[in-house]
């Protein structure tokens, strides 16, 4: 990561950002800038590109910039990006999460992209580098599992009327 900027580049792999200060994540022609305060994970493989935003303090902490346009994501919210629908379809089943809200545009050179809401619970379970962090003994550990599971409280109380979350079918 580059101090000064606050830009790190991914080609392939998981990251899990703690913004003190806007941090930009460069995926492949993707960007994805994270607000200070928020806390995002990126994701890259196999040619998909996913984005969730797990907290921030402000409105639509996370965006995510690809094709020539922006996407803008609230805590709970999620953009897949895939070249074919069936590369992205795949990725979301095989990941176990639960979403609701799923919601799928094609974009004119970067493919394929789906938004969603995500359930933050369902993600700390399923995510390999959110349960690692979640069975941290760690106190800083601790207080980001407890700042999401807070955030996915709120959201639950917030949102329960748009149904419940369940996870895609292939």
């Amino acid at each position: 990561m580059d101090e000064r900027s606050g830009a790190v580049a991914l080609d392939r792999g998981e990251i899990l950002v703690v913004a003190q200060r806007l941090s930009t994540v460069q995926v492949g022609g993707h960007a994805v800038t994270i607000d200070g305060g928020a806390i995002a994970l990126v994701r890259s493989f196999d040619g998909v590109l996913k984005v969730r935003n797990l907290y921030d303090r402000a409105n639509h902490g996370v965006t995510v910039y690809m094709d020539g346009q922006c996407v803008r994501l609230r805590s709970g919210q999620e953009v897949v990006v895939g070249a074919t629908r069936g590369q992205v379809a795949r990725s979301l089943h095989a990941d176990r999460v639960s979403r609701r809200g799923v919601r799928t545009f094609d974009m004119s050179t970067a493919g394929r992209l789906v938004r969603s809401e995500v359930s933050l619970v369902s993600l700390l379970q399923n995510s390999a580098m959110l349960s690692h962090l979640l069975a941290s003994e760690d106190r800083e550990d601790k207080a980001l599992v407890g700042k999401i599971t807070k955030m996915a409280a709120c959201l639950q109380a917030v949102t329960a009327r748009r149904g419940a979350y369940s996870q895609v079918t292939p």
